[in-house]
């Protein structure tokens, strides 16, 4: 039919929309992070975030092609970074992302900053999947969230390491974390590891940070790159048999700290220690079993299997032990939940676990423990998997996002979002008028649809004011035809993939 020229021609809306974001195209709003100044559109980010249509406020105007016109700024101060930024603005352009560990943790963070549901719901998942797949990615999950101060991830991270410490703290994540997040990170009582383990995770941390800082691998120098980490090391829980063997004879500790220990050390009663280091344990979790002695074989069976509990003192739950399956030597898909006593889920998650032939005890790690109130009841459910036995019953899990939905935006797809804009007249800056009526519409998406319109919509963008003071661009139609013609044209343009 008509030879394409046009770079609008046959692009899709998305293709349309993106193209003009990576070639700053009438851009009317800047992203300023310092280092990078990035180009954007005020309509897609209106389309996309409530926090964004409060904001973006002030007349909308054209980026002329001398660069006079101003644009509208957006100053970034925090630690994001540019890919990051543009990662963000892309998904806002297209609904499409690809997540990984070194960029979740600044879409997390622009996401819950501008309010955009979805992809906060998205990261999340990630980070959640992320953890489960490998415990030792909550190690640069951990570091990552410090970064941009995610108070909530760093929690969950931090849980995460409880459960698999000696797999995280013999990471190449935790050797390459900086002195602050080490301090954090083993200031927790949580951690299931003994500490002359810990200690020695140290003492590898340190000597990758010597060879980061370029200094020799000395004793002393060990000392100048713990800083406040050492104290947060618990040295009288150390065993005495390791300290003579592995601490004493070395200088990372001081004289005086040597002889504090050692008098520790002397005294049988290690309870009335109060030296320069913490004494207090880490919370190391136990087994508590309800039948410790059984002369036949327990086996999981088709069945929904409820244990009912309580606390005297508040604990932590770290997970539970479960019965295998009779004779094989299998890999069993089991599912566990935890409620309180008013029916709220407190825990929900899936496990495999590896059946042995006259086994009859596993334990079933949880991702993250539980924190378990004093004198609350918890119900624990544990259902089998359909596949293990071809049963039925798979248990359901509630979706619960992060952000209640409350704005237009929260759960809107690019589409829907921008269609929404057109049937409700938001922020409209064009005027297709046919006579007997005139339909508002958006010149950005017109411009990314048509050559035609990007030629003639050269008058600078002016936003719709509240009080229709402001001057909108007129499309006139003077041709014979009718307003749902015109309204379908544009309803196509929006939404057309």
């Amino acid at each position: 039919m008509m030879a394409s020229v046009y770079w609008q021609d046959n692009f899709t809306l998305k293709e349309a929309l993106l193209h003009m974001f990576d070639n700053k195209i009438s851009c009317d709003v800047i992203f300023d992070i310092g280092s990078d100044q990035i180009p954007c559109h005020s309509f897609v980010l209106i389309a996309r975030s409530h926090v964004f249509e409060t904001n973006l406020d002030s007349p909308l105007v054209k980026l002329s092609s001398d660069g006079v016109n101003t644009m509208k700024t957006i100053e970034l101060h925090e630690a994001v970074d540019s890919d990051g930024v543009k990662e963000f603005l892309r998904y806002l352009y297209t609904d499409d992302i690809k997540l990984g560990e070194d960029n979740v943790m600044t879409l997390l963070y622009l996401a819950r900053k501008y309010m955009v549901c979805s992809l906060s719901d998205q990261c999340q998942s990630f980070i959640t999947t992320a953890s489960l797949d490998d415990p030792t990615n909550a190690v640069e999950l951990y570091h990552q969230a410090y970064l941009l101060d995610i108070t909530d991830v760093m929690e969950d991270s931090i849980k995460v390491i409880n459960q698999s410490t000696k797999q995280c703290l013999e990471s190449e994540a935790f050797l390459s974390l900086p002195p602050q997040c080490v301090t954090g990170l083993i200031a927790d009582d949580h951690h299931q590891l003994d500490e002359d383990k810990i200690y020695r995770y140290i003492v590898q941390w340190c000597e990758r940070r010597c060879e980061t800082e370029d200094i020799e691998n000395t004793d002393e120098n060990y000392r100048k790159v713990l800083g406040d980490i050492l104290y947060e090391i618990r040295f009288p829980n150390i065993s005495y048999k390791y300290f003579k063997s592995s601490i004493e004879r070395r200088n990372i500790l001081t004289d005086k700290e040597k002889t504090d220990l050692l008098n520790m050390y002397r005294n049988e009663n290690k309870c009335t220690y109060r030296g320069i280091f913490k004494s207090k344990p880490r919370n190391v979790s136990e087994r508590l079993m309800r039948m410790t002695d059984y002369d036949f074989n327990l086996i999981l069976i088709n069945a929904s299997h409820t244990i009912a509990f309580t606390s005297s003192g508040k604990v932590r739950l770290h997970g539970i032990v479960t019965y295998g399956l009779r004779d094989e030597n299998k890999e069993f898909k089991i599912y566990v939940k935890l409620t309180d006593a008013n029916g709220k889920e407190v825990m929900n998650d899936e496990f495999l676990v590896k059946s042995k032939t006259l086994e009859k005890e596993y334990d079933v790690i949880f991702q993250k423990a539980v924190e378990i109130e004093p004198g609350n009841k918890y119900i624990v459910t544990l259902k089998t998997h359909e596949d293990n036995w071809m049963w039925s019953g798979k248990m359901e899990s509630e979706f619960i996002p992060m952000m209640a939905s409350v704005f237009w935006q929260d759960y809107f797809t690019l589409k829907e979002a921008l269609l929404h804009m057109f049937d409700n007249k938001i922020s409209c800056d064009v005027i297709f008028d046919i006579g007997n009526d005139q339909i508002p519409c958006h010149s950005f998406v017109l411009i990314a649809r048509s050559h035609v319109f990007e030629a003639n919509l050269d008058s600078p963008l002016v936003r719709l004011s509240s009080d229709d003071v402001n001057t909108m661009k007129t499309i006139e139609l003077q041709e014979a035809v009718d307003t749902d013609g015109v309204k379908e044209f544009q309803v196509k343009i929006f939404s057309h993939n």
